[in-house]
């Protein structure tokens, strides 16, 4: 057979072989917005993804954690973030570069909630003793 005819055979043969691959999906997350203190986990749900799949976890464009999907194409995944501010959370399948869904985490640090509290327990306590002090 001519080198030509072979050719055009496996050409048409690659042709007809079914692409089995499926692309990644595109998946929602819950809840999409989180506000929380820092080093304390936040939980999310995902759904809509590809079955028994890998999935990346990104914080901030760093992988932080891995999950496999559900044969029904859901998970779950938690991330504790350690400093203060806005953060982004992403998920990629394993292999492909797309973002399947994302989140943001404001973090807030404690001390950020306590320093002005106890700065205002100890003025009311200096002006409570000055009163004290006035009265005697």
């Amino acid at each position: 057979m001519n080198s030509k005819y072979i050719f055009a055979l496996l050409t048409v043969a690659l042709m007809l072989v079914p692409i089995t691959s499926v692309a990644a999906a595109t998946a929602t997350i819950t809840p999409t917005t989180v506000s929380t203190l820092t080093n304390f986990p936040v939980s999310f749900e995902v759904t809509g993804l590809n079955a028994s799949k890998t999935i990346n976890v990104y914080v901030n464009g760093i992988l932080t954690t891995t999950f496999t999907s559900s044969t029904a194409g859901s998970g779950s995944f938690s991330v504790t973030v350690t400093t203060a501010g806005m953060h982004s959370i992403t998920l990629k399948e394993n292999n492909y570069p797309s973002v399947i869904a994302s989140a943001t985490v404001n973090a807030t640090d404690i001390l950020e909630i306590l320093i002005p509290c106890v700065i205002l327990i100890v003025t009311i306590t200096l002006v409570m003793s000055i009163v004290k002090m006035i009265r005697l």
